[in-house]
């Protein structure tokens, strides 16, 4: 009468166990994006206002829409700390993103600008995110990228001009508004996947321990004490 709940208590640790050796791996091969070119670079000093930022990764990244399980996000303050729309335009392949802010016809006065970026794994959406602090100065400054730069090939960076390598056609385009903000702020806790992969087997080991002791006492290898019925006393002789 007593079998069943040891039997439901051996079975679970071993369904535990299954369920880690499915998520350890996916969790393992879940990566951070890593760029492999970026215009402009922190620090750099441009001759006048980007017409285009680009962005290539050695790994494809999340291009899906927003509202589709997307989760990216760019901002670009001017040096007066006012914010410009902008079109974002993802390569189909995950490859690389052209971002296009939308310049006023008046003059923007020289300074820092500052280009707050995010962009995630397609899998595990797991987040790059940074700024990039660049100036503008016509008399010091380098020149800027044409307004439609070559698209970034797989892992490699931006096709040559004239390469053979086609990084492939363009995913949909982003459309962004105007507005002041402040950069989203890292709150430095845990990873919930790693504390909840460590609760799981954390469980499942105390499960396991539980299992073998229960085989070892059913299969006799655990010493047994004498039972009260002996007394403890020798046969007597007749």
């Amino acid at each position: 009468m007593h079998r069943r709940p040891i039997l439901v208590f051996s079975v679970l640790p071993l369904a535990i166990i299954a369920f880690i050796a499915i998520a350890a791996p996916r969790a393992a091969l879940a990566s951070q994006p890593e760029i492999i070119f970026q215009f402009p670079k922190d620090g750099m000093v441009l001759q006048q206002p980007p017409k285009v930022l680009q962005m290539c990764f050695k790994q494809p990244v999340n291009v899906k829409d927003l509202d589709k399980g997307g989760d990216f996000s760019f901002r670009l303050l001017r040096p007066d700390r006012f914010g410009l729309g902008m079109r974002i335009v993802f390569q189909a392949d995950g490859y690389g993103v052209a971002i296009y802010p939308g310049l006023p016809e008046e003059a923007i006065p020289e300074g820092e600008w500052t280009w707050d970026y995010r962009v995630t794994d397609p899998e595990a959406k797991e987040a790059l995110e940074g700024t990039v602090k660049f100036s503008v100065n016509s008399q010091t400054g380098q020149g800027i990228l044409e307004p439609t730069p070559p698209g970034c090939s797989s892992g490699q960076g931006p096709v040559a001009s004239g390469s053979t390598t086609s990084p492939g056609p363009r995913a949909s385009e982003v459309i962004t508004g105007t507005g002041r903000g402040q950069p989203e702020e890292d709150d430095g806790g845990p990873d919930a996947l790693v504390l909840s992969l460590l609760a799981i087997g954390a469980i499942g080991g105390a499960g396991v321990l539980g299992l073998i002791g229960y085989l070892v006492r059913r299969r006799g290898l655990w010493p047994r004490r004498p039972s009260s019925g002996d007394g403890g006393q020798p046969p007597q002789r007749r």
